[in-house]
C-alpha cells in the first residue's frame, strides 16, 4: 500500500524530469562505465588480434597439461608457478584458437603471463600480467582507483536502474517503436526515435547490467563490513593433516598434471578441467576448476581438490550444491560480461553495450532539443500574434556569445563533463603509474642474497630487500633450491642477545619462496647473532647462523646504488597495450567533449530565444 502510494505520486511529468536530471548529471559517468565494460567483453579477442603469442590452431587432441607444466618448470626454475589455464572457460570464453596461459611470479615480485601451445605444451612467449584484457577488466572494476573506485562504479548501477525504469514508465507505445527511425524529419525527431529505439532494444540488457552491478556493490559492502567467507565463501576441504605430512619425504614432488586431470574428470562425471591451481605449500591440494555443463557459473564454482602426492580426489565442489548467495555470486560475472555462450553472445553483449552507451548520451541531448523546440514554437506564435512585431532575427542563424551566464541549464552538463574528464585523466594516469606497478617488479639490486644454508635435507638462499637492515618493515626472503615443494613444518628467523634473550619470527607465504616482514621489536632488540631455524614434521630441527657483517655490507651497497627508496620498475609492456588504452581514452574523451559542445550550443540558443521573447513582451 505504501509503495503504491509513492508510485502514484510520481506523475509522468515528474518522472520525465527525474529521468532527464539523471541523464544530465550522472549520464557521462554512466557512459564511461558502460563503454569500458563494453570493450571488456571483447578484450580477450583484442589481445588475440594483436599478440601472435596468443594465437594457436585448434586441434582435436587432448590438452597437454603435463608437457606444459614440465616446460614451465624447466624454463622458469626460479619463478613461483601459480596456475595453468586452458583459457577456454566461462570467465574468458575465448575458444579453441587461443593459447593456454600460466601465471608465474618472478623473484622480483613481478607477475607475468606465459603463453603456451595447449596441444604440444611448447612455450610461445611471455608478457606482463597487464594485457588488454586486464586493463579493461580492472578499469571496469575500480577505475584503478582502489576501493573508492569500486564504490563509485557500483553505486552508479542504482542510478542506471532508476533511469531505465523511469524511462520505461514515461515513454509509451514501446512495441510500435521497435523499428521506428525517421531519418528525414530533422535532428530532434532522429534523436528521439534513436533514443527510444535504443532504449527498447537494450531494456532487458540495461536492467541485467544494473542488477548485476548492484550485486557487485552488495558484495563489496559484505566484504568490507561483514564476514565475507561465511556468506559468500566457497566450501573447501581441510588441509592435509600432520599424520600425512609426516609420511611425505622432505620434498614433495608433484605428479604429472595428467594424473590429476584424469582423477578429477573420472570422479566428477561431466566435468572438464580448464584450470589447475598449483599448491604453494605441502598441506595444500591441487585445485582443478572447470565446467560441468552449466556455463552460467564461473569455473571456480566447480572445483575438484586432488591430493598432490597420491592424485586421490578428496573433495568435490559443485555449483548445484552451493547455497543461494554463493551461487548468485558466481553467476554474476558470466551474465554481466556475456561469457556464458561463446563468441556469439559476447558480440551480442558488445553491441548491446554500444547501444546502451549511445542511448545514455542521446537521451540527454534529446532533452535539450525538446526544450529548444518548445521555444521555437513560442517564437512562431510571437511572429503571428504581435501587431507591432518587426523583423525578428532567426535564432538558428545566430548564436549568443559563450559565457557562463547564458548557458542556463547546460551549466550542470559542463560541470559534469569537467568532473568526468578530470576523473578520466586521473584514472588514466593511475592506470599507468599505479596499475602497471601493481604487478611490476623492483629493479636489479633491490634484493640481495645474504647467505646460503644447508638445513638438513634442504638448501636455502636467504635474501633481503632494500634497505637490508634489522629494522621494522625490512623484508627477509627465502628461496629453496631443492626440487619440489620443501616439506618443513616451520621456518624461523631467530635473534639472540648477549644476555641470552631471544626473539623469533616465522616465515610465511609459499613454502618454496617464504618471506617475513620484520616488526618493530626487531628494531628495538639488541641482537648479538642471527639464526635460520627449520623444523620438519617429525620433530627434527636444523639451524645455521646468519652473518651480521654481510647484512651490513649489503646495506651499504644498496644505499650507494639507491640513495632513496627505489620505485618499482614498470613491467615490459608492449606498445600495443599503450596504443589500445590510448585509443580508448581518446575516444571516450572526444565523445564527452563533443556531447558537451552540442548541449552548450542548444542551451545558448535557448538563451537567445528567451531574450527575443522578452523583447516582444511575451511571457515565458
Amino acid at each position: 500500500m505504501f509503495l503504491s502510494r509513492i508510485l502514484k505520486s510520481f506523475t509522468k511529468k515528474k518522472l520525465f524530469k527525474i529521468h532527464g536530471w539523471l541523464g544530465l548529471n550522472i549520464g557521462l559517468l554512466l557512459f564511461v562505465i558502460c563503454i569500458s565494460g563494453t570493450f571488456a567483453t571483447l578484450s580477450n579477442e583484442i589481445d588475440w588480434l594483436l599478440n601472435p603469442d596468443v594465437q594457436v590452431k585448434g586441434k582435436a587432441v587432448p590438452i597437454a597439461w603435463s608437457s606444459m607444466h614440465e616446460n614451465l618448470v624447466q624454463a622458469y626454475p626460479d619463478a613461483q608457478l601459480i596456475n595453468l589455464m586452458e583459457q577456454k572457460n566461462s570467465f574468458t570464453e575465448v575458444g579453441d584458437y587461443f593459447a593456454a596461459a600460466a601465471l608465474i611470479k618472478e623473484p622480483s615480485g613481478e607477475i607475468r603471463k606465459v603463453h603456451l601451445d595447449p596441444y604440444s605444451g611448447l612455450i610461445k612467449g611471455d608478457g606482463p600480467f597487464l594485457d588488454v584484457q586486464r586493463i579493461f577488466r580492472s578499469y571496469n572494476h575500480n577505475f584503478f582507483d582502489g576501493s573508492r573506485g569500486v564504490y563509485v562504479l557500483t553505486l552508479t548501477s542504482l542510478f542506471l536502474l532508476f533511469s531505465v525504469l523511469t524511462g520505461f514508465m514515461v515513454y509509451g507505445s514501446w512495441l510500435k517503436n521497435l523499428f521506428k527511425l525517421r531519418l528525414t524529419k530533422g535532428s530532434r525527431v532522429l534523436f528521439s526515435d534513436a533514443h527510444r529505439m535504443a532504449g527498447i532494444w537494450s531494456l532487458l540488457f540495461a536492467i541485467l547490467i544494473a542488477v548485476t552491478g548492484i550485486w557487485y556493490l552488495a558484495e563489496k559492502i559484505i566484504s568490507d563490513t561483514w564476514k565475507h567467507q561465511e556468506i559468500l565463501g566457497l566450501p573447501k576441504p581441510k588441509k592435509i593433516g600432520m599424520g600425512e605430512l609426516q609420511k611425505i619425504d622432505h620434498s614433495l614432488e608433484l605428479l604429472p598434471m595428467s594424473a590429476y586431470v584424469f582423477a578429477a574428470e573420472n570422479e566428477f562425471q561431466g566435468f572438464r578441467v580448464e584450470e589447475i591451481l598449483l599448491p604453494q605449500k605441502t598441506y595444500e591440494y591441487v585445485e582443478l576448476s572447470g565446467q560441468d555443463g552449466n556455463p552460467l557459473t564461473r569455473d571456480r564454482t566447480n572445483t575438484v581438490f586432488v591430493h598432490p602426492h597420491t592424485a586421490e580426489v578428496v573433495f568435490i565442489r559443485k555449483a548445484a550444491e552451493l547455497k543461494t548467495p554463493q551461487l548468485i555470486n558466481n553467476i554474476v560475472d558470466p551474465l554481466h560480461f556475456g561469457t556464458f555462450g561463446g563468441l556469439g553472445v559476447k558480440f551480442l553483449w558488445f553491441l548491446f553495450g554500444l547501444v546502451l552507451s549511445f542511448s545514455i548520451l542521446a537521451g540527454t541531448y534529446l532533452w535539450y532539443l525538446r526544450h529548444s523546440r518548445k521555444l521555437n514554437s513560442k517564437m512562431q506564435r510571437v511572429r503571428k500574434t504581435s501587431k507591432e512585431a518587426g523583423p525578428i532575427e532567426d535564432s538558428r542563424l545566430s548564436v549568443a556569445g559563450i559565457s557562463w551566464a547564458n548557458m542556463g541549464r547546460a551549466q550542470g552538463a559542463v560541470i559534469s563533463a569537467s568532473i568526468v574528464l578530470f576523473y578520466l585523466l586521473y584514472t588514466g594516469i593511475s592506470t599507468v603509474q599505479d596499475g602497471f606497478r601493481i604487478w611490476s617488479g623492483y629493479p636489479e639490486g633491490y634484493t640481495a642474497t645474504i647467505s646460503t644454508h644447508n638445513l638438513g635435507p634442504w638448501e636455502l638462499d636467504v635474501k633481503c630487500d632494500y634497505p637490508c637492515r634489522m629494522e621494522e618493515g625490512t623484508v627477509i626472503k627465502g628461496s629453496f633450491k631443492s626440487k619440489g615443494i620443501p616439506n618443513y613444518k616451520s621456518l624461523h628467523l631467530r635473534a639472540l642477545s648477549n644476555s641470552g634473550d631471544t626473539i623469533s619470527m616465522a616465515f610465511k607465504g609459499s613454502s618454496s619462496f617464504p618471506k617475513l616482514n620484520l616488526s618493530r621489536e626487531w628494531e628495538e632488540f639488541s641482537s648479538a647473532s642471527l639464526q635460520i631455524v627449520a623444523e620438519d614434521y617429525n620433530g627434527n630441527v636444523w639451524s645455521e647462523p646468519v652473518d651480521y657483517k654481510q647484512i651490513s655490507n649489503i646495506n651499504k651497497k644498496m644505499l650507494g646504488q639507491f640513495p632513496f627508496a627505489p620505485e618499482k620498475n614498470y613491467p615490459d609492456v608492449p606498445e600495443r597495450i599503450y596504443v589500445v588504452a590510448g585509443i580508448f581514452w581518446l575516444l571516450v574523451s572526444t565523445t564527452i567533449i563533443v556531447w558537451t559542445i552540442m548541449i552548450v550550443r542548444a542551451a545558448i540558443k535557448d538563451y537567445r530565444l528567451i531574450n527575443l521573447s522578452s523583447k516582444k513582451s511575451i511571457e515565458y
